[in-house]
């Protein structure tokens, strides 16, 4: 095995799928900004993040659909395309969001100075701004360098480190290089993310600002045509009469199976989710916890799986525990900046202020933190149920079988019956969206509840 040669192909992918996302994710945020309307830029919101929320094998129908190109690097190229649709949107919001929350006075004073829309906007970026977009394209870089289910469906080996150690382990049993793999992945990541921390600049959030005059409507073009695609593909591809052509009384029987078991894993996910944001309101007053907790950063999927992987008997049951603590560890960091972060803030305010009465920790958690968490902490698992429906590649390393939609979709998919692949992606959004429909059901109670 060619370690040099996988590392440089990785880095070379990631670096690719970074930077074009960036590319366009500068358009996009020009286009977002252009909608003045706060209801319309929330729609505009959620379709230029769905690429992202929507489970990875949807993406790979829509890359497999009008990607035909078979050759060397085509697998390359097919995961390169992938991860540029994964992140398009999160670029696009992620500049936007730079732009109107610390830019906006800027912009606004620049035009009453006289400059035109594009000086001020190279000149905001070029000097004001290029430290935070520079983490942006870090943030997708990692994401990209240490992903595992779009490599693992694209036969990876030959360029993904994460493949690599899937390999080693999986199929060549082979425990150290595996761990000097995950090692040399961690270090890199280690690294680049030590450059980047030793010349942080202080962000200044300052007064909003309308920024809708530097936006442009056909910015809107490339995130939204890119999440159109992506649902466009999944339904005519799983609806398609050939795909309806594969289901006999054997397939509706299996199907049925695997869902009941990947909701059951949903569940088992989202209420670990539920219960950690719960408990962790004993925790965070600490100031060390605090800042763990609001600065930690989802590990790489490929080194949590490796570190449980030899841990317990060799059986399917406890293989759907380990995949339930992988995922829930892997899903925190997204959730804590998601829905608790802000929450957590305020609570706090409100602990001190209890401190202040005499009261403590303990004796608040249960009247006062587990009754105004639990709306927030039902979403986070809701998000999480949803997620974990769609999953495949900790799956795939962990489990014996195909015992899950996802994990079932990617076999087919593998034997390119994309109409039958389409159909059980389709069936694992409607089992994942469910599960999470209860936990958003349940959120919305405790929440009318609790502004009774």
């Amino acid at each position: 095995m060619d370690i040099f040669g996988i590392v440089s192909l990785n880095t070379a992918q990631a670096f690719l799928s970074a930077s074009i996302a960036i590319v366009f994710g500068f358009i996009g945020a020009l286009g977002i900004a252009s909608i003045k309307n706060n209801k319309n830029k929330s729609i505009f919101s959620f379709i230029y993040l769905l690429p992202n929320m929507l489970p990875t094998l949807v993406v790979i129908i829509a890359v497999m659909e009008w990607f035909t190109f078979a050759g060397k690097y085509s697998g390359f190229l097919q995961t390169v395309s992938a991860h540029i649709l994964l992140n398009i949107g999160v670029a696009s919001m992620g500049i936007y969001y730079l732009m109107q929350k610390e830019a906006s006075g800027k912009l606004q004073l620049s035009l009453f100075e006289g400059a035109s829309q594009l000086k001020s906007l190279v000149a905001i970026f070029y000097y004001d701004l290029r430290y935070q977009v520079l983490v942006l394209f870090f943030m997708i870089f990692a994401l990209s360098f240490t992903s595992l289910s779009v490599p693992l469906f694209f036969d990876g080996a030959s360029y993904s480190m994460e493949i690599a150690i899937y390999d080693a382990v999986k199929i060549k049993s082979n425990y150290g290089l595996a761990s000097l793999l995950a090692l040399l992945q961690f270090l890199i990541v280690l690294v680049l993310s030590f450059v980047l921390l030793r010349n942080k600049k202080q962000s200044v959030t300052s007064k909003s600002y309308d920024i809708s005059s530097f936006g442009v409507r056909i910015g809107l073009i490339v995130p939204v045509v890119a999440s159109l695609y992506l649902l466009s593909s999944v339904l005519k591809e799983g609806l398609s009469a050939k795909a309806f052509s594969y289901l006999d009384s054997d397939l509706i029987s299996s199907l049925s199976f695997l869902s009941l078991k990947t909701a059951g894993l949903s569940l088992a996910v989202g209420l670990l989710i539920v219960l950690f944001f719960l408990t962790a309101g004993l925790l965070y007053p600490l100031l060390k916890t605090r800042k763990f907790l609001l600065g930690v950063v989802a590990p790489s999927s490929i080194l949590l799986s490796l570190l449980i992987y030899p841990i317990g008997p060799i059986s399917q049951w406890f293989a759907a525990f380990k995949i339930t603590i992988v995922l829930s560890l892997l899903f925190l960091p997204h959730l804590i900046r998601y829905t608790a972060e802000s929450f957590w803030q305020e609570h706090f305010k409100t602990h001190q202020s209890g401190l202040f009465l005499g009261s403590n920790t303990l004796q608040m958690w249960m009247p006062v933190y587990v009754r105004r968490a639990l709306p927030m902490a039902l979403k986070a698992g809701a998000f999480a149920a949803l997620w974990t429906a769609g999953d495949f590649g900790v799956s795939s390393f962990l489990s014996y079988n195909d015992f899950t939609l996802a994990l079932f979709s990617k076999t087919v998919l593998s034997s390119y019956k994309v109409e039958l692949g389409a159909f059980t992606v389709l069936l694992l959004l409607l089992v994942g969206g469910l599960t999470a429909g209860l936990f958003w059901s349940l959120a919305y109670v405790s929440d009318k509840k609790l502004k009774l």
